[in-house]
């Protein structure tokens, strides 16, 4: 089976949902507040294998009991078992909206619909329904026919033969375990105990009886009584020799679960699983991801992730991005011109706002500043934002367009001195993206040393000695721009201009692939937080302060 279309309605975070999954393997991300939890728990409950769920006020959106909770799943592969007149053949339609005409023609693929309802008196009714009628009653065993498994929490169930564990699944006939329990009780039941407390304890209880007058026909002793609820399959453990797999670590027993569930997908399982990397080293979350692709063939994987592994190792049409905003969920999917992104920049995809900027340098400035953000309460992870590398002037542009357009909040960081970047960006600006800008035609580094005070230049030299571990190496730099061989700031101001200076300073910082990384951007941010109030002009400081007004104001 698979699911083909998921509605929700007043269900704990989400007030509305209606979304159409095209795919057998489903990827959901986003932020922390999108629902994508909740999206698997509806799917759980609307084919809950079981009598009834407990439900109290807060499973209601807003805790607004006078609305319904109605979950509706629209599910194509349906198991043969329930096409019969007898159970839901009749109810058989094809996805369409609840205004059309459902009936099926011979060519259409063919659906069923289950509504799960739930009123304010927390009564949960199933029903199979369609466009032209008033639906059927589905009970809880027609359920547990489309063999959706949860891994998550409740994982340790799987473990037991119990009645909805995957061991059960792999079991064809449980009548002999039963036979063994029985017996096994009953050898239990006739143990003699020879215990010298408990003899002590029936001495006196007979002392007791024979008080009253109570005579008993035989000796008194203590065995167990068998009865139905006692025999149960649940008490039969898969171990690890004499270790249940059950006590085992999180990451093995949900990497366990996962793969017994996946070797079920020839049979139309559904599998959903929260936040696949829990527990998980990468090397085993990249092997058990792509099981997951090579097996999801049959059945149905639904899974959430906050892991940019996870992201970067699957497709893009694998991934649904869920954005939740006054209890609307909405779901986006991705594009093939994002491939390339989701590869380089996995981790961005996670978060709600985005600051794209043009390389390595301007994150690591970014992120250095983030640090002394963070102790005043105002880091980029407090308002769900992150620095993303843009990979350059128009690409970042680019980059920036294309996350706008799957409702990514994006702002972005460019230089000035790139014209077709700077066209670009004044583009961007029309359809509502914050863009950052460095004065006249400067880049970084030249806004930077242009703006830093004449005594910090020395600064620089420090930079740069600390960023290649050794004085000879920046020596060498200087000769080649001064013809000076020496890291002594008066010397070259002796025979050159701060102007100068500065000028060749930019020279030396930005040949490619001499200084160009995360680690010299933080270097920088150093230098710009050492030097702040002290800088020539406002305009780092404007596009500083931008850019953290900006993350947080949650428009």
């Amino acid at each position: 089976m698979y699911i083909k279309r998921v509605e929700i309605n007043n269900f704990r975070g989400i007030k509305e949902l209606n979304k159409e999954f095209n795919k057998r393997l489903i990827c959901l991300i986003g932020n922390s507040d999108s629902t994508k939890t909740t999206i698997l728990d509806a799917i759980e409950y609307c084919l809950y294998p079981y009598w009834t769920i407990q439900v109290t006020d807060t499973d209601f959106y807003n805790c607004n009991i006078d609305e319904n909770i109605v979950i509706k799943l629209t599910i194509g592969d349906i198991p043969e078992t329930l096409l019969t007149e007898e159970k839901y053949g009749l109810y058989i339609r094809k996805d369409v909206s609840e205004t059309q005409d459902d009936e099926p023609l011979e060519t259409d693929e063919k659906f069923i619909t289950i509504e799960l309802r739930i009123n304010e008196m927390f009564e949960c009714k199933w029903n199979v329904i369609n466009n032209r009628s008033d639906g059927k009653s589905i009970s809880y065993k027609d359920r547990a026919e489309f063999n959706v498994a949860r891994i998550g929490e409740n994982i340790n169930r799987d473990f037991k033969i119990g009645r909805s564990s995957i061991l059960k699944k792999y079991i064809s006939n449980t009548d002999d375990l039963d036979n063994f329990l029985i017996d096994a009780i009953r050898g239990i039941r006739e143990i003699d105990i020879d215990n010298e407390n408990m003899k002590k304890t029936l001495k006196n209880i007979n002392t007791v009886l024979n008080n009253y007058s109570i005579k008993l026909n035989d000796n008194l002793k203590v065995n167990m009584e068998l009865k139905n609820s006692d025999i149960n399959l649940s008490n039969l453990n898969l171990c690890d020799g004499e270790i249940p797999i059950y006590s085992k670590g999180t990451g093995t027993k949900r990497l366990i679960s996962a793969v017994l569930n996946l070797s079920k997908l020839d049979q139309s399982a559904c599998v959903l699983i929260d936040e696949i990397e829990y527990g998980l080293e990468p090397y085993r979350l990249s092997e058990l991801i792509c099981k997951l692709k090579e097996n999801s063939k049959n059945g149905q994987v639904i899974m959430t992730t906050h892991s940019p592994i996870t992201i970067a190792e699957l497709d893009y049409n694998d991934l649904i991005l869920c954005r939740n905003s006054l209890g609307i969920t909405q779901c986006f999917d991705f594009e093939s011109s994002i491939q390339g992104l989701l590869r380089s920049n996995s981790y961005a995809f996670i978060c709600k706002n985005i600051i794209v900027v043009e390389g390595a340098t301007e994150n690591g400035i970014l992120r250095k500043l983030n640090r002394l953000w963070s102790q005043f309460g105002e880091s980029m992870a407090m308002y769900n934002s992150l620095v993303m590398d843009g990979k350059g002037g128009m690409q970042a542009c680019q980059n920036a367009e294309k996350l706008n357009q799957l409702g990514y909040r994006v702002c972005l960081l460019i230089d000035s001195d790139e014209e077709n970047a700077n066209k670009k960006s004044l583009k961007l600006e029309k359809s509502g993206i914050k863009v950052f800008r460095w004065s006249n035609d400067n880049n970084t580094e030249k806004q930077i040393l242009n703006d830093l005070p004449d005594d910090a230049l020395s600064d620089v030299i420090d930079l740069m000695i600390l960023l290649k571990d050794e004085e000879d190496i920046v020596k060498g730099y200087i000769h080649n721009e001064f013809g000076i061989y020496t890291i002594n700031i008066d010397e070259l101001k002796s025979k050159f201009t701060n102007e100068e200076i500065k000028e060749k300073f930019l020279k030396i910082l930005t040949v490619k692939d001499r200084f160009k990384n995360i680690r010299y951007g933080m270097a920088l941010g150093s230098l710009i937080e050492k030097n702040y109030d002290k800088l020539k002009t406002d305009k780092i400081k404007e596009v500083i302060n931008g850019i953290k007004e900006w993350y947080k104001t949650d428009e």
